[in-house]
C-alpha cells in the first residue's frame, strides 16, 4: 500500500503465536505484530492453574478465578515501543494464554479471537482474561460458546474455524493412499482407528502425526481423508481437508451441517459401521468422489479461507467498511 492509502488504513496491534496470519491483515490494516513468548515456555502452565482450579472446583465463583488470574498471570509483556495512542484495535488470538497490559490501549477496540475453546479448561482460561482485560469483541469458533461469552459482556459472534490455501490447495499427484488420518489418536479416535486397521488389511492407510508441510501432500495422495471431532464440533481439519481438494467422511456436528451440506460438500458418519459402509461404498466410486470433492473444496474456497474470516471480523468492528466478503463467512450473529 502507498502512503496515502496507509494513512487511512487502521492501525492494528495483532497478538498471536502465529506470525503468519499477519501478512492476511495487512491487506486491510497497518499491522503491527507481537510475539506471546510465553507460548513456547512452560510458564503457560502457570497461566493456566486459575482454569484447572475452576474444572475441577466448578463451585468456585468466576470472580474468584479473576483473581486468582492476576497472581498467577500477572500482566506481562508490556509492549513500549508502540505509541498507545496511534493504535486503532488490539486482537489477541487463542492460544496466547498471556494477560497482557492494555491499559495503555484504553482508546483502541480490544478483541479477542478464541479458536479452542472446546475444551472446557480452555474456554475458562479464555473467559478469565476476557474478564480481566474487558474486551469489547469476542469472535468464538465454536457456536456453542457464544452465549457464554457474550455475559463477560462483549459483543460475542461466530467466527467458524477456516483454512490458509497457501497451506493447502489441491496438487495433481497420484491417489496412492487409500484412507488417511491425520492427527492426533487418542480417546475415542484410538477405537476407531483401531477398528479400522483391522478391517482395512488389504488397503494402503496412513494413520497418525505429520507435520503441517506434509499434511497437504498426505491428503492429496489420499483418496478418503477422516476426520473425527472429539465433541461434535467443527473442526480446522474440515476446512484443511477441502482445501486440500481431498474428499471428506467426517463424523457429524451440529455445527458443521449448518455449512457444510452430506453427499454435497463431504460425507458424514454416524458410527464405526457406518463409516467403514461408505469407506468400501465411495472407494468404488471414483467420479461421484471427484464430485463431491470438488463441491467441497469451491465452498471452502470462496468462503471460508483465513481471509474472509479477518474482513468479516474487521467489518463487524467497523475497522474497515464496504469491504465485505461475498458472502460472509460469519454464520452466527451477534448475541443481544
Amino acid at each position: 500500500m502507498n502512503e496515502s492509502e496507509a494513512s487511512i488504513y487502521p492501525n492494528i496491534l495483532l497478538i498471536s503465536p502465529f506470525w503468519n496470519i499477519s501478512r492476511y491483515f495487512l491487506k486491510y490494516a497497518n499491522v503491527y505484530y507481537y510475539y506471546p513468548k510465553h507460548f513456547h515456555t512452560y510458564q503457560w502452565y502457570i497461566h493456566r492453574i486459575p482454569a484447572r482450579l475452576k474444572y475441577h472446583f466448578s463451585r468456585i465463583p468466576q470472580k474468584i478465578v479473576n483473581g486468582m488470574g492476576y497472581i498467577f498471570n500477572p500482566p506481562h509483556g508490556f509492549i513500549k515501543d508502540i505509541r498507545a495512542d496511534m493504535i486503532d484495535a488490539v486482537i489477541i488470538t487463542d492460544p496466547t494464554w498471556c494477560n497482557f497490559d492494555l491499559n495503555r490501549f484504553k482508546n483502541a477496540i480490544r478483541i479477542y479471537w478464541s479458536w479452542d475453546n472446546i475444551y472446557m479448561t480452555s474456554l475458562i482460561h479464555d473467559l478469565t482474561l476476557i474478564y480481566m482485560e474487558k474486551f469489547d469483541y469476542v469472535f468464538s469458533a465454536h457456536r456453542e460458546t457464544v452465549n457464554i461469552f457474550s455475559e463477560t459482556g462483549a459483543k460475542a459472534f461466530w467466527l467458524p474455524y477456516f483454512y490458509d490455501p497457501d497451506m493447502n490447495f489441491p496438487m495433481n499427484i497420484e491417489k496412492s493412499i487409500d484412507v488417511s488420518f491425520v492427527g492426533n489418536i487418542y480417546g475415542r479416535r484410538k477405537e476407531y482407528i483401531s477398528f479400522l486397521k483391522d478391517k482395512l488389511v488389504n488397503h494402503n492407510y496412513f494413520f497418525g502425526n505429520a507435520y503441517q508441510k506434509d499434511q497437504n501432500e498426505i491428503y492429496n495422495r489420499s483418496k478418503i481423508v477422516i476426520n473425527f471431532p472429539n465433541v461434535g464440533e467443527l473442526n480446522q481439519r474440515v476446512f484443511e481437508a477441502l482445501g486440500s481438494g481431498s474428499f471428506l467422511l467426517t463424523g457429524e456436528s451440529k455445527e458443521t451441517s449448518e455449512i457444510f451440506n452430506d453427499k454435497e460438500d463431504l460425507v458424514y458418519f454416524s458410527d464405526a459401521e457406518d463409516l467403514l459402509e461408505k469407506i468400501n461404498y465411495f472407494l468404488s466410486r471414483d467420479f461421484e468422489r471427484a464430485n463431491i470433492s470438488s463441491n467441497g473444496h469451491l465452498k471452502v474456497l470462496k468462503h471460508h479461507t483465513i481471509e474472509t474470516r479477518i474482513v468479516d471480523m474487521l467489518n463487524v468492528t467497523g475497522l474497515i467498511k464496504n469491504n465485505t466478503s461475498e458472502n460472509p463467512s460469519m454464520v452466527g450473529t451477534k448475541v443481544p
